[in-house]
């Protein structure tokens, strides 16, 4: 259910911008996300690490004035952690699949070609890796939330209707609680962005 209204929402968003002329502009916009772990003493994943994934979703901008925007965005995230399982004996990884909804604010310093940005997020869990007997990476009786919110401050150049960017995310949610330890999904984005109309 929650799923289907994201995507009406991010249909109106687009049909909206479409019609809306040069105060509008909407897009892709892809790449490699660094989940930072923690550690053993304060983490509820076993002997955690830093986990490489990927982001990738859409995003709409609207101008308010010359030196801002509004850039709502619908983002699906690969977040978690690496861990080591004593099951195989190898490094494993445990992933979180969210459907993000990030609400940027950008403030043009340089016309419009570099921007620096922040605003918080709110994110739906889709799915996760198992914890079972092969995936044995936390305690059977801790539960993941099935949501996260956090907040996002980063940079972004552009060059004609391609961007650069990174950001840091950070989550407000213990998603892992038990006891004195949690996980918090804690994030570097590198991600390259396309203009598909403006």
């Amino acid at each position: 259910m929650m799923r289907n209204a994201a995507w009406i929402l991010l249909a109106v968003l687009f049909v909206t911008g479409a019609a809306a002329g040069q105060d509008s502009a909407g897009g892709i916009k892809a790449g490699p996300i660094l989940c930072i772990s923690g550690n053993q003493e304060t983490s509820s994943i076993y002997n955690p690490s830093n986990l490489l994934s990927l982001k990738l979703g859409l995003f709409y901008r609207r101008k308010f004035s010359p030196a801002l925007t509004l850039q709502p965005e619908v983002q699906f995230a690969l977040k978690g952690s690496g861990y080591y399982s004593a099951a195989t004996r190898h490094e494993e990884s445990v992933l979180f699949n969210y459907l993000e909804f990030p609400l940027l604010v950008n403030a043009h310093v340089a016309g419009d070609v570099f921007e620096v940005f922040a605003g918080p997020y709110v994110a739906l869990l889709l799915s996760h890796t198992p914890l079972d007997e092969e995936h044995d990476w936390t305690w059977r009786e801790n539960e993941i939330a099935s949501h996260d919110v956090g907040a996002c401050l980063g940079a972004r150049v552009w060059l004609g209707d391609l961007s650069l960017e990174v950001q840091f995310q950070r989550g407000f949610a213990n998603i892992l609680p038990d006891s004195d330890r949690g996980h918090y999904n804690t994030a570097v984005v590198f991600q390259v962005g396309y203009r598909l109309f403006k």
